[in-house]
């Protein structure tokens, strides 16, 4: 929900936005936006095919996502590989901003990927209390993969 808040904020501001949902195991931007979940990002950085393919329009103006995708398969070879800086590089000449929503950065390889593969990483961290080593870890991690880290935004659990 902190990327979705971000992202319609930026769009309040006349900025184009495009939200891509990289938290697979977690994936939800299809149902908050009711958008089909047929050819997402995990189908892209699979198959070959162009990424406009996978940019979907909104109810909200200026506002784009994509969403996690329906092919499941190991995520972190994938988001590794060179369609994923083909994406990006797509993204950065067709919108204003593009936010990743990926995993917690403790729990999977996943975040690092993405953390090295864009130009600046937001931290999310819940008040809920429940990881306070798992967070320390995932910033070791993110640390050691020297990946700049602009800021966090402390959220409370729902």
């Amino acid at each position: 929900m902190t990327a979705v808040s971000m992202t319609a904020s930026l769009t309040q501001v006349g900025r184009n936005v495009l939200l891509i949902d990289a938290n697979f195991s977690n994936s939800s931007l299809y149902t908050i936006f009711d958008i089909s979940n047929n050819k997402g990002l995990t189908d892209y950085l699979s198959c070959d095919m162009p990424p406009a393919g996978i940019v979907l329009a909104t109810d909200v103006e200026r506002l784009h996502v994509i969403h996690g995708g329906s092919i499941e398969t190991n995520t972190a070879d994938l988001l590794a590989g060179d369609n994923m800086v083909e994406l990006l590089s797509y993204c950065e000449q067709n919108f204003d901003y593009a936010l990743i929503d990926g995993p917690a950065a403790f729990d999977l390889a996943d975040a690092t990927i993405l953390a090295g593969v864009a130009e600046a990483t937001l931290l999310v961290v819940s008040t809920d209390g429940r990881s306070r080593g798992g967070l320390e870890a995932g910033l070791k991690r993110l640390r050691g993969s020297r990946v700049e880290i602009i800021g966090s935004v402390l959220t409370m659990p729902s």
